[in-house]
C-alpha cells in the first residue's frame, strides 16, 4: 500500500515539474503572446495546478502513509506555482483589458446610439432582447455579429469575434443577458472641482 502512495507522489511530481516548465516558458514569452491567449492558457494551468492539489492530498492520504517531508515540499511547490500563475494571468488580464476596453467603449456608444435612434422594431425592447434573435435567452456569437451590423460603426467580424470572445466570462461560447450588457455599458469618469466646501457656504 506503501508503494501506491509513492507512485501517486511521483506522477504528483512529474506533472508539477511539468507546469512549472510551462509557468516559465509563459513568463518568458508573456510580452510576445497575444493576451487573451496568455490569459486563457495561464487559467488552464492554474486549473491543472488545483487538480494537482488534489491528487497530492489522494496521495497523502493513501492508505500504508507517504514521505510527509515529500509531501510538504510539492505542496508548496503547488502554492508557489498557482501563485506565479495567479500573477502571471493577472498581468494577461490587464494587457487584455487595455486592448479591449477601447473597443468595448466603441461598440457600447454604438449600441447606445442605435437605441437612441429609436426604430420602430426597437422601441419596447431592450438591447440584449434584440440581439438575442431565436430567444433562447442567450445571444450567439453570430447573433452578436449580427446585431453590431446594425449600429452606426464600422465594426469587422474580428473585432466582433475578439470583444465577443473578451466579455464571455464563463467561455460557454454564448452571452448571458449580464455578460452582454457589460458591453453595452459606458463608464464616465466624473471629476470634482478643488473647491473647499467652506468656502462656499
Amino acid at each position: 500500500m506503501a508503494a501506491q502512495g509513492g507512485q501517486q507522489l511521483a506522477a504528483v511530481a512529474a506533472s508539477l515539474e511539468s507546469m512549472e516548465e510551462s509557468l516559465k516558458r509563459f513568463a518568458d514569452m508573456a510580452s510576445s503572446l497575444e493576451p487573451g491567449e496568455a490569459k486563457e492558457s495561464v487559467r488552464e494551468t492554474m486549473v491543472q495546478l488545483a487538480a494537482l492539489d488534489t491528487d497530492l492530498q489522494a496521495a497523502r492520504e493513501a492508505p500504508g502513509g507517504t514521505d510527509s517531508d515529500l509531501v510538504a515540499k510539492l505542496g508548496k511547490r503547488i502554492t508557489d506555482a498557482t501563485t506565479k500563475a495567479s500573477r502571471l494571468r493577472a498581468t494577461a488580464s490587464n494587457k487584455h483589458a487595455q486592448l479591449m476596453e477601447p473597443l468595448r467603449v466603441e461598440v457600447a456608444q454604438s449600441i447606445l446610439a442605435r437605441m437612441a435612434k429609436g426604430r420602430r422594431q426597437d422601441q419596447d425592447a431592450d438591447a440584449f432582447a434584440l440581439a438575442d434573435q431565436d430567444k433562447d435567452g442567450f445571444v450567439s456569437k453570430s447573433e452578436f455579429t449580427t446585431f453590431l451590423q446594425d449600429c452606426p460603426g464600422n465594426f469587422s467580424r474580428d473585432q466582433a469575434s475578439r470583444l465577443y470572445d473578451y466579455i464571455d466570462d464563463d467561455k460557454l461560447g454564448r452571452l448571458e443577458r449580464d455578460e452582454f450588457l457589460r458591453c453595452c455599458t459606458v463608464f464616465y469618469r466624473v471629476s470634482r472641482p478643488a473647491v473647499d466646501l467652506v468656502q462656499t457656504m
